[in-house]
């Protein structure tokens, strides 16, 4: 057990002595040299973008990064087959490959189709977990394009008015490109909270914000074991404020990624070895529509519009989706990426397990 008088203190280390960690992890683990180090970019991303429930801290304790890797329940080499293929869509057979590693080809294969066709969809059966979705709609930016992401997860969080839990977290990114230095990216769960920070939560002895969970008998609760019991709220929180508008994306959530690629309701599924999701990507062009320069500038100035608006709190900024990984970014680069004493503590115990060292902090 974590200690939670410990789980909240963070201790920065160098990027680059995670990401050496991670590849030679992988490596150790199984996964070509090539790969291991995509993966590892995309696992360190998240963390640079300050979100830290879905970078390194999963490679140490979730299922279907390193744990699952070490026990076989997770393909370092997968043989993805192609079950259907038309100009404009593919859906793909996973083969429990590693998640960030066959998301990534998903949705290079859609920006690929898109540069061919004006338009690629791909969805994948068979997948683990791939962590953020920001770094893959961003990916299309870079090819003038717009990319959207889905995928589902097992049950976690009631509908409005009831009791059982019938939505996951179900989680949806949307890149769109801009002439600002960051490209517009919106990753989000709709749910209230993400499954992941709950369960941080839990582990760091911290409440949860108040409309983010039910306790067993419906009741709003900001302690985390009591929503262990209950369930998280969709985005909205209650009848009153729009939870139908987040029971709803999330079940679209469920119906593309879950039940258009073959792999089935989220509702299915449940946490273990055997557990598997479903992939919805999706990228098109820009100059089908539109000049992408003109685009790109409309969409800056849309941002710079909102940034711009009158400040509640002086010292509080008003953010557009995007502009705290960029934020969170910049400073992590500087001084150092940080990390949960919880999560550091976790990656030292499965370093030590596969015979891989964990980094020194850096002194701060």
């Amino acid at each position: 057990m974590s200690d939670p008088g410990r789980a909240t203190e963070v201790a920065r280390y160098a990027a680059s002595d995670l990401d050496a960690f991670v590849r030679t992890a992988l490596t150790e683990l199984g996964m070509a040299a090539a790969d291991a180090a995509l993966c590892s970019e995309i696992l360190l991303d998240a963390d640079l973008r300050g979100v830290g429930t879905h970078g390194i801290a999963n490679f140490a304790w979730h299922l279907h990064y390193g744990p699952g890797l070490r026990d076989g329940y997770v393909n370092p080499r997968p043989s993805i087959e192609v079950l259907r293929d038309a100009p404009v869509a593919a859906a793909w057979d996973a083969d429990r490959g590693f998640g960030p590693l066959v998301a990534h080809r998903a949705m290079s294969a859609a920006i690929d189709k898109a540069r061919d066709t004006g338009i690629g969809m791909i969805t994948v059966r068979n997948g683990c977990h791939f962590g953020a979705h920001a770094y893959f709609v961003d990916l299309a930016a870079a090819h003038d394009m717009i990319a959207m992401s889905m995928t589902h997860t097992g049950p976690v969080a009631v509908a409005p008015g009831g009791l059982d839990r019938v939505m996951g977290t179900n989680p949806l990114g949307i890149g769109v490109p801009s002439a600002d230095d960051h490209n517009f990216v919106l990753d989000m769960s709709t749910t209230a909270i993400s499954g992941t920070k709950a369960l941080f939560a839990a582990r760091a002895g911290t409440a949860l914000p108040w409309g983010v969970a039910v306790d067993e008998t419906g009741r709003i609760t900001t302690d985390p074991d009591a929503r262990s019991q209950g369930g998280l709220l969709p985005l909205g929180s209650t009848p009153e404020t729009g939870a139908a508008k987040g029971l709803g994306l999330g079940l679209v959530v469920d119906m593309l990624s879950g039940l258009l690629s073959g792999t089935g309701s989220g509702l299915h599924q449940h946490y273990s070895p055997e557990w598997c999701q479903g992939y919805w990507f999706l990228a098109w062009r820009v100059d089908l529509f539109s000049d992408v320069d003109e685009f790109r500038e409309q969409v800056a100035e849309v941002t710079r519009t909102v940034r711009s608006s009158r400040r509640v709190d002086p010292a509080t900024p008003v953010r557009v989706p995007g502009d705290r990984g960029a934020e969170a970014r910049r400073w992590q680069r500087e001084h150092g990426v940080e990390l949960l004493a919880d999560v550091v503590a976790r990656c030292e115990e499965f370093a030590a397990d596969i015979g891989v060292p964990f980094p020194r902090p850096l002194r701060t």
